[in-house]
């Protein structure tokens, strides 16, 4: 799915895995989402919902700039709380 709706190619590497999240005002897991593409530039998209609860509206909604997603401007790491 995180392929599809980026449109990235075979060779981009993708891993999606689901962690317990460290901060105290979250109520659940968090899942991350790390992209390692051709240039060899790593993004990392963390939303704040279990991997179950995921799906092209949530991708949609991390990947966007704006209301909710938080882009760290010295890294390509995105936190996403819903």
């Amino acid at each position: 799915m995180v392929r599809d709706h980026l449109g990235l190619g075979p060779h981009a590497l993708i891993g999606v895995v689901e962690l317990p999240c460290a901060l105290l005002d979250c109520p659940g897991p968090v899942t991350q989402i790390s992209i390692l593409g051709l240039d060899l530039t790593r993004r990392v998209i963390l939303l704040h919902c279990p991997l179950a609860d995921i799906g092209v509206a949530e991708l949609s909604s991390a990947f966007m700039e704006g209301d909710g997603a938080f882009q760290d401007r010295h890294s390509n790491n995105i936190d996403y709380r819903r």
